[in-house]
């Protein structure tokens, strides 16, 4: 009887380990499964993946080249954000590039600060 306990005993940890070791490793593997996710969401605020990115930095140099009096580095970025910028950031990048076609700077800069903001 005594032999019995044992073998039941011995048996039973060696499934309460294999559970455990498995457990373990569905764990570990957790965050590397929701960062795949995380990666596939997109933000429709105003840019999309690195596109969004590539969009901010032409924008910021936009801005810097208005402020600098610089219209045709301006007109440059702005056409290059225009090609990666989505919704209203889009929107108001292309209104920038109208309002530098008619010799309005203080129009560009203003639409060029709020495309920055919904980037």
């Amino acid at each position: 009887m005594f032999i019995s306990f044992v073998c039941k005993s011995f048996f039973m940890i060696k499934h309460v380990t294999i559970a455990s070791i498995f457990i373990l490793t569905v764990l570990a593997l957790a965050p590397a499964v929701s960062n795949n996710f995380a990666i596939g969401q997109t933000n429709t605020t105003g840019s999309e993946g690195s596109g969004g990115n590539n969009a901010k930095m032409h924008v910021d140099e936009a801005l810097k080249a208005l402020q600098s009096n610089d219209n045709a580095g301006a007109t440059m970025h702005l056409n290059e954000a225009s090609n990666s910028a989505i919704g209203s950031a889009k929107m108001h990048v292309d209104e920038a590039l109208k309002a530098l076609q008619s010799n309005d700077n203080a129009g560009a800069t203003m639409h060029t600060q709020e495309a920055q903001k919904n980037l």
